[in-house]
């Protein structure tokens, strides 16, 4: 009898821990599985447009027509980016871009493009479409683009113009401040920085100097000595609000070799009624200067 209830009851815990498992494997039985497989291809809807400029005359003058670009009602700005340069010669390149349709027409001027080797002279007056943002009305523009140079010797240089636009958003629509404040590049060196402002930590061998264009545009040319056969510097510009001590822009510059030093020279933009850091970094190196909107 004995032997028989042991029987029993090994049978009786097997069919229990059979019931669990099948249990258990119910629990986990997959109820639904979705495969999901695609591809992307979403093109950019920004027209890229390159425009080759042969300068064989000391000044000259060249149109270009980039054709029709839609654009929506709302505010619109050009930047400008000197990306790169090489060689041995002076350039100063101002431009002009004039967007007409049928029932609208806007001229942006745009002085001081490139600034290389050469002073470059700018009414102390903001531009909307450069300096601030122009409010444009909707409709198909055809752009035309207008180069005006004054050179000497030779080299290449690569420039980038971009056409910011940001829509409005009522009637009501201001200027976009959210484009503000900015860094660009503008040159490699200023003319003449008399009455330009010499950053804190400033020395013989590395230098920042800040001169004012207008209440709310500065100028920021930051140079080192290097005698090395390092082929390229770079620098990191940070624009800080003086009140919330929060970084407000921020960029990293490739900077341009000029003999025995490597120098560049920014324009910074800031919003009115503010007070702003210009801080320069590079290695251990920390460079500042302040900066006073309607100083």
């Amino acid at each position: 009898m004995r032997r028989e209830a042991f029987v029993c009851i090994i049978l009786m815990v097997a069919v229990i821990a059979t019931a669990s498992l099948v249990t258990i494997a119910l629990q986990l039985k997959y109820i639904l599985e979705v495969n999901v497989r695609g591809t992307v291809n979403v093109k950019s809807n920004v027209t890229v447009i390159d425009v080759d400029i042969d300068i064989d005359d000391r000044r000259g003058e060249k149109i270009v027509n980039l054709g029709n670009v839609y654009i929506s009602r709302g505010n619109t700005i050009v930047k400008a980016d000197l990306v790169s340069y090489e060689g041995n010669f002076t350039l100063l390149l101002s431009g002009e871009l004039q967007l007409d349709s049928t029932t609208n027409s806007y001229r942006i001027a745009m002085p001081c493009l490139v600034a290389i080797g050469e002073p470059c002279y700018r009414i102390l007056m903001v531009i909307p479409g450069y300096d601030v943002p122009l409010t444009t009305e909707e409709g198909v523009y055809n752009a035309t683009f207008i180069m005006r140079w004054y050179a000497g010797g030779t080299g290449r240089f690569h420039l980038r113009l971009l056409l910011e636009h940001s829509e409005a958003l009522n009637d009501s629509s201001v200027l976009d401040v959210e484009t503000l404040p900015c860094i660009r590049v503008i040159g490699i060196k200023p003319e003449h920085t008399d009455g330009w402002i010499v950053a804190q930590n400033s020395t013989r061998s590395y230098s920042m100097l800040v001169g004012r264009v207008s209440p709310t545009v500065a100028w920021v040319w930051i140079w080192i000595f290097d005698t090395s056969n390092t082929s390229r510097r770079v620098v990191t510009l940070s624009v800080i609000d003086e009140l919330s001590r929060g970084v407000v822009v921020e960029r990293t510059i490739d900077m341009f070799r000029d003999g025995m030093y490597w120098s560049v020279l920014l324009e910074v933009k800031i919003l009115t009624g503010g007070g702003y850091k210009l801080v320069c970094t590079f290695e251990n190196v920390v460079m500042s200067a302040t900066m006073e909107s309607g100083s």
